[in-house]
């Protein structure tokens, strides 16, 4: 993932306005310079039809309505911009809920999760490290549905710390007639570390893990300062 510089950013997009704002002046130009070019050269005799000018007038009009409307959105897309980084900023140093299940760990350093259940339900927990290898799996029992609460140590079926690194963790829930077991839908909570961009969108830290600020699913309070 590349991470930008906020400053970066507001050079870049900056400069794609001015391309974007001229290349609409050329438009609107040309097409006043050829009306008016065309009105000084018309033939005294034969000239340009009152039907034909009023069609001109409307197409100037509406290439004016169409700029005006590009200014109107890019104002929009600056202000839903802008909101989102404020917002982003807003969750150093507090809790989120975040759509992922992606993760990195440290000894010392458990992970908590969210997992849901429709009903009561056997649920099998797995987590993989980087190479896609399984090296932790649990068996529980819910007795309802709705959202659990899960927190992973870190520490494997033998009692050993795992090394430090990037995980994967799901939770299996119901099995249908094939065996096949159906991915609970999973939530990963944890501190955001830092707040950085990539193309100009809000990336988290958070457990060691980059996440888009558009996967957050709710923003909290520190647990430790409540």
């Amino acid at each position: 993932m590349s991470v930008d510089s906020t400053s970066g950013i507001s050079s870049a997009t900056n400069s794609s306005r001015q391309t974007t704002a001229g290349s609409d002046a050329v438009s609107r130009d040309d097409f006043l310079r050829l009306l008016v070019a065309q009105l000084q050269n018309q033939d005294p005799l034969n000239p340009v039809e009152n039907q034909d000018f009023v069609a001109q007038l409307a197409t100037f009009s509406s290439l004016e309505q169409q700029t005006n409307q590009t200014a109107l959105l890019q104002q929009l897309v600056d202000s839903m911009q802008s909101n989102s980084t404020s917002q982003a900023l807003s969750t150093l140093g507090k809790d989120v809920t975040v759509a992922q299940n992606e993760f990195g760990f440290t000894a010392g350093n458990p992970v908590d999760f969210i997992f849901q259940t429709s009903g009561a339900s056997d649920v099998v927990v797995q987590v993989t490290n980087q190479s896609g290898r399984v090296v932790y799996t649990e068996a529980m029992r819910v007795n309802a549905g709705g959202q659990h609460s899960y927190t992973f140590d870190g520490v494997d079926e033998n009692g050993n710390t795992l090394p430090a690194g990037a995980y994967s963790i799901a939770f299996g829930g119901a099995i249908d007639n094939e065996g096949n077991v159906y991915e609970l839908p999973s939530y990963m909570r944890g501190t955001v570390q830092s707040v950085s961009f990539d193309n100009g969108a809000p990336v988290l830290t958070v457990n060691n893990q980059l996440v888009y600020f558009s996967s957050v699913q709710a923003i909290m309070e520190r647990s430790d300062q409540e």
